[in-house]
């Protein structure tokens, strides 16, 4: 006969979690993880990180017809 018991599985404090994440910017939200940076400082690191993409104009139908 098998015993059934619940198994308590240990989460790191530091696991990441999808609560953890800003629905709005994708960051930390405030106070869900104790290393994360200021929003603020959040911001500039993933500006600094990923390049702006330069917008491209692509000629329309409407830039034909002109």
């Amino acid at each position: 006969m098998k015993e059934d018991h619940q198994k308590h599985v240990h989460e790191p404090d530091n696991l990441v979690t999808e609560r953890d994440i800003d629905p709005d910017f994708g960051l930390f939200t405030e106070d869900s993880f104790p290393e994360a940076l200021e929003d603020e400082d959040q911001r500039d690191a993933v500006e600094h990180a990923i390049p702006k993409e330069k917008a491209s104009r692509k000629h329309s139908l409407d830039d034909q017809l002109k």
